[in-house]
């Protein structure tokens, strides 16, 4: 998925990646994010990548999302 608000980002979630199917090199993942929604039963190796529980504080991604936000708001009349 790629977002209004970052042209040049491309997010993928894992689950939809089927990897018998891809023709290509699967991407990296480069961190773990909304960890505070990750079920109790799925454990994270120890892989380490950086770790978020919601949305990356360095990416900055709620910050640029409530910008697109209050420049796409419709306006009341």
């Amino acid at each position: 998925m790629q977002y209004a608000f970052d042209a040049e980002g491309v997010s993928v979630a894992a689950g939809s990646i089927g990897e018998g199917s891809a023709k290509a090199e699967l991407p990296m993942p480069d961190m773990h994010i909304f960890l505070e929604e990750k079920a109790g039963w799925d454990v994270l190796g120890a892989d380490g990548l950086e770790r978020y529980a919601r949305f990356s504080r360095d990416g900055g991604y709620e910050g640029k999302v409530e910008e697109w936000m209050r420049g796409h708001a419709s306006n009341p009349t």
